[in-house]
C-alpha cells in the first residue's frame, strides 16, 4: 500500500496502478483499490484510460453506494465526455 501512495502522490499513475492492481488480486472486494485505480487512469487520461476508469468507478460504487467520490469520479467522467463532444462538434463545423 505504501509503495502505490508514493506513486500515486508523486503522479506515476502507471507504476501506482500496476501496485494498486496487485493489491486488488489481494483482496477484489476492497472499493477503496478499485477507487485509487479509477483516479489514476482518469488522471494519465484518453480515451481508453478513461473508459477504465469508468469500470473502476463503477465497480468502487458497487461496493460501497455511499462513495462520494466514486460517485464524483463518474460526474467528472461524464462531464469530461460531453466536453470532448463539443469540442468535436465545433471541429467539424470549422471544416
Amino acid at each position: 500500500v505504501i509503495l502505490a501512495d508514493i506513486y500515486t502522490k508523486t503522479q506515476n499513475f502507471p507504476k501506482a496502478v500496476f501496485c494498486w492492481e496487485e493489491l486488488l488480486i489481494t483482496n477484489p472486494n476492497n472499493f477503496l483499490y478499485n477507487l485509487k485505480i479509477a483516479e489514476c487512469y482518469y488522471s494519465i487520461g484518453g480515451g481508453e484510460n478513461l473508459i477504465l476508469a469508468r469500470k473502476y468507478y463503477s465497480k468502487s460504487l458497487e461496493q460501497n453506494e455511499s462513495c462520494v467520490r466514486a460517485i464524483w469520479g463518474l460526474a467528472e467522467h461524464v462531464e469530461n465526455l460531453s466536453q470532448q463532444k463539443r469540442n468535436l462538434k465545433m471541429k467539424l463545423m470549422m471544416i
